[in-house]
């Protein structure tokens, strides 16, 4: 009953339909912002928000992510920083058939983007590595861990202040990222010869509706519709904000405290972060290799692949676990960020 409870205020989720995902969305990266956002002292907010302030092009990123009125300018700039990322990405296809158009805004922003700080794709075999039909996957030379562990550290300790304001974004956004358990594991089966994408090509149902599994982890801290237009976008970020608030103030109890997680933290490397999270993906998000699941090879799946979707419901418990999980990684991914930005924004002025 009481975990029922806890669903039930922090997930009045809205599934939207099926889609290729590649992060968090917007509540789950702004989520882990806020948790980190919380814990600065006055003086490190205002130097955070100085920097951010050199983004590219950040008048329009703002006027693209209007303020709700209950927050400050300077908060709102940073959690909505962490998907910033996730916004640069939309410039990468300008010019193109169906990319946005390329303009001055667009050839600087589309240079931005790098798709493997996004995720590293630790394979996982099922049944066994003996058993796979396939190939070996090629190592990953540009992924999130490097991006952690090597280039974002070198960029705020040596860069320009535009560099460094984009990679306070990636700073954010990776931290999110490598704490959601599907962005650091591949299931590589003989029915996914060329891995699964971290459950992207794994077709499923919730709630009768069918999702790929990537989504479905991406949607646990709460997802919104965003309608077109300027009205569109302040109607949905009011509501992102209003859940912001929901989930700090639930992740901020005792069952979420720093004590409760004090083995992790004293792990200090990406890399080390990525093997937990990939342990979780196979035990929690895969079962193991046992979880229902509908492969589908083409970009999007067909109506018959929806239809063949198994839905999570048959799955005991599923998607409390899931719920747990996702409410865990948050809150440790709030408690690891909120360590680093004490690294490159020492505090002078003690807590806010």
């Amino acid at each position: 009953m009481r975990l029922k409870l806890f669903a039930a205020m922090l997930f009045g989720l809205l599934i939207s339909p099926m889609q290729q995902a590649a992060a968090w969305n917007d509540v789950g990266h702004m989520t882990v912002a806020k948790l980190a956002w919380d814990r600065l002292s006055v003086a490190q907010r205002d130097a955070v928000f100085e920097t951010l302030g050199q983004l590219p092009h950040v008048d329009r990123f703002l006027a693209e992510h209007p303020k709700p009125v209950m927050v400050n300018e300077k908060e709102w700039l940073f959690v909505i920083s962490a998907s910033w990322p996730d916004w640069i990405k939309e410039f990468k296809n300008a010019g193109g058939k169906n990319g946005p158009p390329l303009d001055d805004v667009a050839k600087d922003l589309k240079a931005e983007h790098v798709e493997g700080y996004h995720f590293i794709d630790v394979p996982y075999f099922f049944p066994s590595k003996q058993a796979f039909a396939g190939h070996d996957p090629k190592e990953e030379t540009i992924t999130i861990v490097g991006a952690l562990d090597k280039v974002i550290p070198d960029v705020l300790k040596n860069g320009n202040p535009a560099n460094r304001a984009v990679h306070v974004c990636w700073l954010l956004h990776c931290t999110g990222d490598i704490h959601q358990p599907l962005h650091c594991a591949t299931l590589f089966s003989n029915d996914y010869l060329k891995g699964d994408m971290g459950g992207n090509h794994c077709l499923v149902k919730h709630q009768g509706k069918p999702i790929n599994l990537h989504a479905f982890w991406d949607d646990r801290l709460g997802s919104f519709t965003k309608s077109e237009g300027p009205k569109g976008a302040a109607v949905y970020y009011e509501k992102v904000y209003k859940q912001l608030l929901t989930n700090k103030e639930i992740l901020s109890r005792d069952e979420f405290n720093r004590e409760k997680f004090a083995t992790r933290l004293q792990l200090p490397k990406a890399s080390q972060w990525a093997e937990e999270c990939h342990a979780i993906a196979v035990k929690t998000a895969y079962k193991d290799g046992t979880l229902p699941r509908h492969a589908f090879l083409t970009r999007f799946p067909t109506p018959m692949d929806n239809q063949m979707a198994p839905d999570l419901e048959s799955v005991a418990g599923y998607a409390d676990d899931a719920l747990r999980v996702a409410s865990e990684q948050a809150a440790l991914g709030g408690y690891r960020l909120s360590d680093q930005l004490d690294r490159y924004f020492p505090s002078k002025n003690g807590n806010p």
